[in-house]
């Protein structure tokens, strides 16, 4: 009969209707087991029910019953919570009715803030490292004066390198590969983050604060060089002690003298310095404290690059003669300048310098309105142990490359953070060698070997397998 009068029930009456029946026979059991025990936590429940239902009244009459009933019935734990309860109690009631005791924080409230930030970021494992890419929003009203500069790279909360950022389309870039070698002085497991200069976070792929990296093989012990103030370089390689960084220049030195002989000798014109070390030697007299590279360049007379290629090929040929390793970047950019009996790692960044169309071109990304015989002509100065080339209008050439700001140094300058037209760009790729044109040249250097053993070789990084890799940074390094 019982399971015959449920089904009726549940066939026939409304939701609606049973809701309020359920609720009110909800009401009158609270209520009824308070009255039974006496118990404080029914009438707890009872105020709180009345609450959700609508029943003020009902609720605060439930609500001052329950803890002079914890009072008379010795229940502490509910009677020491009475300050606590009564603030939520009456809050709930002003919000859900506008009528309660008055106290002036029911009026106040905590709310969602916009998430201010910066712009985002992507992390990525690449062949040559751990690559940290990214983009700055530039909000449309942000006067050139106000918008960001540069963005901090940190791991783990530690900064590991400061980039400036690459404005083109009003659109502000950045990009760092951390090598292989940096890679194994990661803790196995990090966090990455980015921050603009005025410390707002940019989002790894637009959700997230940080990036978590899981790097099984790395050793640890970066923290500790971070700890002491130091960085990754802008190329993301590890840190070097000054006097390892001393030595390496003074190999620099080396090398560009056997080469400075061979343009004298065997190419017939002067290789001057240029870029990062002739700023370095002009200005402070030395490299720019912690530059690990070597950069110089020769003229060409030619005037398109095109021709200007052709003529760099000869050039490399005889440098391979005289026994200098040359090798070509990814692009195939002319070009590398190593010496055997120098070391495998130390090397010159060679470009020809040449005048098309008004201007003076220079890979990697010059175009500069000067006068060109301020590199045909040359002067000697003393470099540490070595008398150097260096182009007779050098303050122009620096001015121009570098801008007003050259002659104070800015350890976060990266060139690739200027503004470049892309048919720059376009000229300057013509001077770099396709791969059939590499082949043709390393044929001929082993076609010629059998009469010359002692010449050099010619390496195309693009075209290197990568495996084995110790095989791979034996011959061209990360």
């Amino acid at each position: 009969m019982s399971q015959l009068l449920y089904g009726m029930y549940r066939r026939l009456v409304p939701a609606s209707l049973k809701a309020r029946l359920s609720g009110r026979i909800k009401q009158q059991t609270l209520a009824a087991m308070f009255r039974l025990t006496g118990n404080a936590a029914w009438a707890e429940r009872l105020a709180a029910y009345c609450l959700r239902a609508g029943d003020f009244d009902g609720a605060r009459a439930a609500h001052a019953m329950t803890f002079d009933a914890a009072d008379r019935k010795g229940q502490t734990a509910i009677s020491r919570r009475r300050q606590p309860s009564q603030f939520n109690f009456e809050r709930a009631l002003f919000q859900e009715s506008g009528e309660s005791v008055y106290d002036p924080l029911f009026h106040c409230s905590v709310l969602e803030g916009p998430l201010e930030v910066a712009g985002q970021f992507k992390v990525s494992f690449v062949f040559l490292g751990l690559k940290v890419s990214g983009q700055v929003k530039m909000p449309v009203d942000l006067g050139e004066a106000d918008r960001p500069e540069q963005v901090r790279i940190l791991l783990d909360g530690q900064l590991i390198r400061t980039i400036k950022l690459d404005y083109q389309e009003n659109k502000a870039r950045f990009s760092l590969t951390i090598k292989r070698p940096a890679l194994e002085m990661f803790p196995p497991h990090a966090d990455i983050a980015v921050e603009s200069d005025n410390g707002m976070p940019l989002l790894f792929r637009g959700q997230a604060r940080v990036a978590r990296v899981q790097i099984p093989h790395a050793r640890g012990g970066l923290s500790e060089l971070l700890s002491d103030g130091k960085m990754l370089d802008k190329k993301g390689y590890l840190p070097a002690d000054p006097g390892t960084v001393s030595a390496r220049q003074d190999a620099y030195l080396d090398l560009y003298a056997r080469a400075r002989d061979a343009f004298d000798e065997e190419v017939g014109r002067p290789l001057f310095l240029l870029y990062g070390t002739l700023l370095g030697r002009y200005r402070d007299g030395d490299f720019i404290p912690g530059d690990d590279d070597f950069d110089v360049g020769f003229v060409s007379d030619k005037q398109n690059p095109d021709s200007v290629r052709e003529e760099t090929k000869a050039i490399m040929m005889k440098l391979v003669r005289a026994g200098f390793v040359i090798s070509l970047n990814r692009r195939g950019k002319p070009f590398r300048i190593m010496h055997p009996e120098v070391g495998e790692d130390i090397h010159l960044d060679a470009r020809p310098v040449w005048y098309q169309d008004g201007k003076v071109w220079a890979q990697r990304q010059a175009a500069l309105e000067l006068d060109f015989q301020g590199f045909k002509k040359v002067k000697t100065v003393d470099f540490r142990h070595v008398q150097a080339y260096i182009p007779k209008k050098t303050k122009s050439f620096l001015k121009a490359y570098y801008g007003p700001g050259w002659k104070y140094p800015d350890p976060a300058y990266s060139n690739a953070s200027q503004v470049i037209p892309e048919w720059v760009f376009e000229n300057l790729d013509r001077t770099c060698l396709g791969s059939g044109e590499i082949v043709r040249m390393q044929d001929r250097i082993e076609d010629e070997r059998d009469k010359q053993p002692e010449m050099g070789t010619l390496i195309a990084i693009a075209m290197e397998d990568l495996y084995p890799l110790e095989e791979f940074e034996r011959r061209v390094g990360w």
